[in-house]
């Protein structure tokens, strides 16, 4: 069975009316394509994202997919769906699960994270390729030829596209799909017979919810080079996820002098059994993230701050400064310890700078800062290459394993009265 590139729904901003269209719900997760074939009598699952990435091992789960199909080979389209605690699909616990990289780790992500399929398409079986039919034909056969369980699901479609959307609005789901019934399986984007219409919302302070992919787009299509993100999740309770250090230098320093406080202040945190990811501004400065999980309110999360704004100004007075008004900073590192708050924001991870060495904002190792790195090792034009490289750092944020719980600094900034 060759590769069939996927079709895509193309970006729309209204739902088509007619006797001649289906809507589904729009699934918030990660596309795969699954071959499977049958030989020998034996059963091959092989796993794809839609850029042709295979996944066949990172997803266990899925591999008795050959005992529900009625054929001897079949090609599925689908989505790869972690739902959250209220059983809401969730993009970015589905990234985490998507980004496993460790085998030995696998069992903890397939216990954490388990992966639903939600099919919607069938594109191959019984070594005829099905993509020269018309949908409701396709989406026919799917039904006879694919039994579902607890991991594989096929979507509903439904008559009523608007009643759907107004759903999906309602529950805070990502969106729909619109399909002509006639529809043949066209590659990629090739088409005007499928899409997609979500429920991007703006938050009552004026905030763009960035959750998909169309939205990104239409951001760049309205300048918007730098992206700036509030503190807390918008789903969840209004709560930091991370602390966050914002390390600004001040006038007449130079990066190194940034970086040589950040290893101290991460030697500090090493000492109290604290873990810590850092990343460059992109501009001049460091941002160093400890991952707390929404454990605590921002009043909270700002008293652990300032007692770490107080800590280091105090022990190396010569490096950092927690002083606001710029005059009185001299040539000290500045510790943004009030950044963090409700309704403030701070450069994305991955964000470009408007700067003229079109500098991205990235997350590095701490031995790769004390080896010695610029912001300037950061563009526009390599940090794909090195995102391919180095993997994503910054998932590990998203991961509960990682959150750190600071009680006992709260117990001793209470005792002391700090």
């Amino acid at each position: 069975m060759d590769w069939i590139t996927p079709m895509e729904p193309i970006s729309s901003s209204s739902i088509p009316s007619g006797e001649e269209w289906i809507f589904q719900i729009k699934w918030d997760g990660i596309r795969g394509l699954t071959y499977y074939q049958r030989r020998q009598g034996e059963d091959h699952v092989r796993i794809f994202t839609k850029s042709g990435r295979e996944r066949t091992e990172y997803y266990p789960e899925l591999h008795h997919i050959g005992n529900l199909v009625a054929g001897n080979n079949a090609v599925l389209d689908g989505e790869m769906v972690v739902p959250d605690n209220d059983g809401k699909p969730s993009f970015h616990l589905s990234l985490i699960r998507e980004k496993t990289g460790r085998k030995d780790k696998l069992p903890h992500y397939i216990r954490k994270y388990p992966v639903i399929y939600i099919v919607f398409d069938i594109l191959y079986l019984n070594d005829c390729l099905l993509t020269e039919l018309p949908l409701k034909e396709r989406r026919n056969i799917l039904y006879q030829s694919l039994n579902q369980d607890g991991n594989i699901a096929i979507t509903e479609d439904f008559e009523d596209g608007p009643g759907l959307y107004d759903l999906m609005k309602r529950k805070g789901w990502e969106g729909i799909v619109s399909k002509k019934k006639n529809s043949l399986y066209c590659p990629a984007k090739n088409h005007s017979e499928w899409f997609k219409l979500e429920t991007t919302e703006w938050s009552d302070k004026d905030f763009i919810l960035l959750n998909n992919l169309s939205t990104l787009v239409w951001l760049g299509n309205q300048a918007a080079l730098e992206l700036h993100t509030g503190f807390h999740r918008i789903e969840e309770k209004i709560c930091p996820t991370d602390l966050v250090f914002d390390l600004d230098p001040s006038e007449g320093q130079f990066f190194n002098e940034a970086a040589e406080t950040a290893l101290l202040i991460n030697e500090t945190l090493i000492k109290l059994s604290i873990r810590s990811w850092v990343k460059t501004s992109g501009a001049t400065g460091l941002q160093i993230y400890i991952p707390t999980g929404s454990r605590y309110d921002y009043e909270t999360a700002r008293k652990i701050n300032r007692f770490f704004g107080y800590y280091f100004s105090q022990k190396y007075p010569e490096r950092v400064t927690i002083e606001r008004k710029v005059k009185n900073r001299g040539t000290r590192l500045y510790f943004d310890y009030l950044q963090m708050w409700e309704g403030k924001t701070i450069t994305m991870v991955y964000s470009p700078r408007a700067n003229q060495n079109a500098n991205v904002s990235m997350p590095v190792t701490w031995e790769e800062l004390e080896k010695g790195i610029h912001p300037d090792d950061f563009n526009l034009l390599n940090a794909a290459e090195r995102l391919e490289e180095k993997g994503d750092l910054f998932m590990a944020l998203l991961e509960e394993e990682h959150v750190q719980n600071l009680d006992f600094l709260l117990e001793h900034i209470e005792k002391n009265d700090i």
